[in-house]
């Protein structure tokens, strides 16, 4: 439906992570606002390894955001006593505020009104089930959007935010 609005909507991708951090994870949740634009990229929900796609996919146009989401993620683990920081990452959901593939968030245009709508709604269900209590957001849009959404959580089930930067 949101195609049919904006031809910036590229398509989707929801997790990075593999499937099976919806029912078993570390309480990380680490998420950028929307997927980019891969000229490879299928729409698809989950890796199609069972694995964190941020280890074995190639994201050419990606600026270098995947080589610093890894390094993040391996400093993050080896601070926590992690041994095996890729089992970590694995083990860490790890997705986007919107779920929407575009050249740029912006780019989103008539679609971005009900793509937050969405992303509010999913976010509000998901983050109660599965039991993030850290959540770690890459820019400013991203830590907005979840911001709101943590808002109207339930004190007992908001998680504690944690804005970076890009760089």
């Amino acid at each position: 439906e949101l195609k049919k609005l904006s031809p910036g909507v590229l398509g989707c991708r929801f997790l990075y992570s593999p499937r099976s951090t919806f029912t078993t994870n570390n309480g990380l949740l680490i998420a950028g606002m929307n997927p980019g634009r891969e000229a490879d990229m299928d729409d698809r929900a989950y890796p199609r390894k069972d694995c964190n796609a941020y280890l074995w996919e190639e994201w050419t146009r990606s600026g270098g955001y995947q080589d610093r989401v890894r390094n993040f993620v391996e400093r993050l683990a080896r601070a926590l006593g992690q041994s095996d920081w890729q089992e970590f990452f694995n083990n860490t959901v790890t997705s986007n505020f919107l779920p929407f593939r575009s050249e740029s968030y912006p780019a989103l245009g008539s679609a971005l009104r009900p793509a937050k709508a969405f992303a509010h709604e999913l976010w509000l269900q998901l983050i109660p089930q599965l039991g993030v209590r850290t959540l770690v957001c890459f820019g400013s849009d991203a830590k907005a959007g979840f911001a709101q959404v943590i808002a109207k959580l339930d004190v007992g089930s908001q998680p504690e935010l944690l804005p970076l930067q890009h760089s």
